[in-house]
């Protein structure tokens, strides 16, 4: 009997949730839900530091209690953090005065990372070879995380590391989840519902804050002055929604919009059309790519579903088409598509450019790395790269030449397991593995292995890669055995 036999065997034998009454029934999480809600909104119309530094303890602390007793409801809850407290944090800033520091936005980080007992309780799961990835991505974290501590000043390390290891502990808790055949199809329902009303709600808010650009929208773009969201003023700026950039709401988007094809409805339909104008509107060309490699992957995947992305394809055509005769829309779009044939006077593509180049110098001078935080630290306005506009980059440069090769080593892995042949999937697993390939694509182009998009390919790859029905197969296997 193999290693992950045992493992797997020993798995098995575990206390199921239920056994340990971990659910509630379903008025308790929804009651939790309410009382947070209530809770929220009072510190918001109280504003200032209370709600500044209260918030994210009562969502830590709403996110312990459901991990606890509902995981379901807790992985959907940690999803509508994602999704909303960028916004919450401008409403506050509205409200009270703009903070360049603000608190409110650990929520998501924190609220991920009371999970972490589950590394612990839950060693078998370690054993299987599907782990494995996680356990290069933690040894490497790890090793980012006590260099920063000797050369990194400490509150950039803090807050560096929550969007390190809050991705990588949120996916390991949903990949161990998994494991228990029993549980997935609710966990699937759940991701499937959350995203339907996230797609929906943030595509059509992208909507509204491109044709109205309100206020505390135009406060935050004109305080943090991030000129390469554009202008703040209607149809001038580039769609960020409910988030605090317009990369990470595309990247979101991308995730949503692959889980809503595999739904019918009305209902999915409005989102699909709300999410792609979002997509649009954001002006994100590296999220449009990876959001054509994910569907071309899925279409080779899974053939039933070409005729349905060739109708999505079409709607979503007719949709760009309406929008293209409006003006300050045709102009916009115009220019980012007339992008990818001009290169050399692209701006953006000549700095990302130069940047990459005065980065070979600096990785050669740290073969170590100097730890988590680095790109904030020691490269803030220092090249023409953005802190944030290469994962590739920042993982060499914090990790160093060993670590940061174990850490891409992982990412590899991670595509490899997700896509492994010789495995039959259901359809959720092969859109959780397009989704993870999709933005695993754009390592290059920007820091993806963090914050919400680092939960977005680690919990999907976990989803993908999951051991099913708590069974063993060697390579060339299918589920059934065959």
């Amino acid at each position: 009997m193999s290693v992950e036999e045992t493992a797997l065997g020993m798995l098995d034998s575990l206390p199921r949730p239920e056994d340990v009454k971990r659910t509630l029934p379903r008025q308790q999480p929804m009651l939790l839900l309410s009382c947070f809600t209530m809770a929220t909104l009072a510190l918001v119309l109280v504003g200032g530091t209370l709600a500044r530094y209260l918030i994210p303890f009562v969502a830590a602390g709403t996110a312990y209690l459901l991990y606890r007793r509902a995981p379901v409801t807790y992985v959907s809850f940690v999803w509508w953090l994602w999704f909303l407290i960028c916004f919450l944090r401008r409403i506050v800033d509205y409200r009270s005065g703009f903070a360049e520091t603000n608190p409110i936005l650990a929520a998501p980080f924190l609220a991920s990372l009371v999970c972490a007992p589950s590394l612990f309780r839950r060693p078998e799961i370690w054993r299987l070879r599907s782990s494995f990835p996680f356990v290069l991505a933690f040894a490497s974290v790890l090793y980012g995380f006590g260099v920063g501590f000797l050369c990194i000043p400490k509150k950039i390390l803090l807050m560096s590391a929550l969007g390190w290891f809050s991705p990588l502990v949120f996916g390991f808790f949903v990949f161990s989840e998994f494991t228990y055949s029993d549980r997935r199809e609710a966990y699937i329902k759940s991701l499937q519902t959350t995203f339907r009303w996230g797609v929906l709600i943030m595509g059509a808010y992208g909507v509204i804050q491109y044709v109205l650009a309100p206020g505390w929208d135009v406060l935050w773009m004109t305080e943090t002055q991030m000129g390469s969201i554009g202008s703040p003023e209607p149809f001038s700026l580039r769609v960020f929604s409910t988030m605090n950039g317009p990369g990470a709401l595309a990247f979101t988007l991308i995730a949503g919009l692959m889980l809503l094809l595999s739904q019918r409805g009305f209902l999915p339909l409005l989102a699909s059309a709300a999410g792609c104008a979002a997509l649009l509107l954001s002006s994100v060309r590296a999220a449009w790519g990876a959001f054509l490699l994910a569907i071309l992957l899925l279409a080779f995947q899974e053939k039933k579903y070409v005729m349905r992305l060739v109708v999505a394809a079409v709607i979503i055509g007719a949709c760009v088409g309406g929008a293209m005769v409006i003006e300050p829309v045709r102009e916009t779009v115009q220019n980012r598509f007339l992008s990818f044939t001009d290169m050399q006077n692209d701006t953006s593509y000549q700095e990302r450019q130069n940047g990459q180049e005065q980065m070979i110098t600096y990785a050669v001078d740290e073969p170590f790395g100097t730890g988590l935080g680095t790109m904030e630290a020691e490269f803030a306005g220092k090249t023409s790269l953005g802190t944030r506009d290469s994962g590739f980059w920042e993982i060499a440069l914090s990790l160093g030449w060993v670590a940061g090769s174990v850490y891409l080593a992982a990412l590899a892995l991670l595509a490899w397991n997700v896509w492994q042949p010789g495995f039959s999937r259901t359809t959720t697993e092969v859109i959780a593995a397009c989704i993870t390939i999709g933005l695993l694509s754009q390592l290059l182009l920007g820091s993806v292995m963090l914050g919400v998009t680092g939960s977005a390919i680690w919990m999907f790859a976990g989803i993908a890669m999951a051991p099913p029905d708590s069974a063993n197969f060697a390579p060339g296997e299918n589920k059934n055995g065959n």
